[in-house]
Parts: structure tokens; C-alpha cells; sequence
């Protein structure tokens, strides 16, 4: 799963205001499209629903979601993302040597559907290349990318 990495996931943090030091508070990253933030969200609850069934028990994990959202300190961006994991006009607001870094602009990798997320649904045994075949035309057209001509040099803004 190319959202399941790290720098695009780990974005929480000792909750300074808990004594007891195992409390995290969980922040947003600002590059993150509101559909990447609830897929990971989401991807949170069930891996909370699975610690329950580890063995020697559940893990304690305790997480403070702020009603308001609080962006994260960390402003690294992941590299060779789905072009969904980011919002449109963050993406389309890089510089191009910072687009080709983080972002593939071959690869979608939200569902639209989210009543299908993390259900063994048909669509997400597809392939990379067949979902994004699939799904990815109404997606990828809200991304402006740069081109490059033969030389190299970039090319006026176009949709993919």
C-alpha cells in the first residue's frame, strides 16, 4: 500500500499536556487531501480494532483528535506518493523539481468509496495500474504537472 508510509502516516505526537507521557495528539499535514486524511484516519481504527486481538492483549494506545485540526510541525514531504495522498492546490503550488520528488503522477490510490475502504472490496485488489486506469481520470485531471521537453526544460503548466 503506497499510503501506508511512514512519512506520510507518523504524524503524532507525545501530547505535551499529558503527565502520565502516553497520550498522543494527532495533528494534520498540510499537504494531505481531506480524502488521504479520512483514509488514514480511518486506517487508525482499524489497526486499533486489530491491537485488540493481539496476543497478551490489547496494547494501550491512547489518541486525542483535536475537534479543530492542528497542522503538523513536521514539514518533510513523502516521497513517490499517489497523486491522490495530495491536495490539488498544495501539489499544484510546487515547484517542479518538488512535484517529480514526492508525488507519482501515474498512481491513484484512494477508492472513491468509502463505505469499501478496508473491506477486501474487488477494487482494492486491483492492481496499481488498473485502478488508476479505472478511477483515475476524474482524479488526475484536478493536478497541474509541468512537462518536460526533449532538452529537458519545462514545458508550459497542462493537466496530466
Amino acid at each position: 500500500m503506497a499510503l501506508c508510509q511512514p512519512a506520510a502516516t507518523s504524524d503524532d505526537e507525545l501530547d505535551p499536556n499529558d503527565p502520565t507521557k502516553r497520550a498522543y495528539r494527532v495533528f494534520k499535514r498540510p499537504e494531505r487531501s481531506t480524502e488521504a486524511e479520512r483514509w488514514i484516519r480511518r486506517l487508525e481504527v482499524k489497526r486499533i480494532q486489530d491491537n485488540k486481538y493481539r496476543r497478551g492483549g490489547a496494547r494501550p494506545y491512547h489518541r486525542h483528535i483535536p475537534t479543530i485540526s492542528i497542522d503538523s510541525p513536521i514539514e518533510s514531504l513523502p516521497h513517490d506518493m499517489p497523486i491522490d495522498y495530495f491536495d490539488a492546490t498544495f501539489f499544484n503550488g510546487l515547484q517542479y523539481n518538488t512535484q517529480q520528488l514526492c508525488a507519482d503522477p501515474s498512481l491513484v490510490a484512494i477508492p472513491e468509496n468509502e463505505m469499501m475502504w478496508f473491506t477486501h472490496s474487488p477494487e482494492e485488489r486491483l492492481s496499481d495500474e488498473v485502478f488508476t486506469e479505472h478511477y483515475g481520470a476524474g482524479i488526475l485531471a484536478k493536478y497541474k504537472f509541468v512537462q518536460m521537453d526533449e532538452a529537458n526544460m519545462p514545458m508550459d503548466l497542462t493537466d496530466f
